[in-house]
């Protein structure tokens, strides 16, 4: 049997579903609407995350796992302060593989950590 053209115009095609970046709304609820709040902690943010990332490199060029760890932990309270799925997923994937010593694809997940932190540093910088 073939489709008519009718059925299958009323086939709805499923997008794949973004994730924004920030999830404003996450973020406005969680500091009740305080933009000034929110300025000041992408401040805190966009200062102390050179030395966040140092210290992830350098615990994973040595293979540390409890400083790796550790690092991403405190990497990803941070990034959880802005809503940002896609990067606080990451951390949690880099480090739930510290925690289990699975460091095989550790490249692969602290790039995927750098890239989406990365467009999380963008958009702080615009506010």
């Amino acid at each position: 049997m073939f489709k008519t053209a009718d059925r299958m115009e009323s086939t709805p095609v499923q997008q794949p579903t973004r994730l924004p970046v920030i999830d404003w709304d996450d973020v406005m609820n969680r500091i009740g609407g305080d933009m000034d709040f929110l300025k000041e902690l992408a401040g805190i943010f966009l200062e102390d995350y050179p030395m966040l990332i140092t210290n992830i490199r350098q615990a994973a060029t040595e293979s540390d796992t409890v400083k790796l760890s550790k690092a991403t932990h405190t990497l990803k309270g941070a990034i959880g302060n802005f809503g940002a799925p896609l990067a606080h997923a990451a951390a949690v994937s880099l480090e739930t593989a510290a925690d289990e010593g699975a460091l095989g694809n550790i490249d692969n997940a602290l790039s995927g950590l750098e890239s989406e932190v990365e467009k999380v540093i963008e958009v702080l910088k615009e506010l």
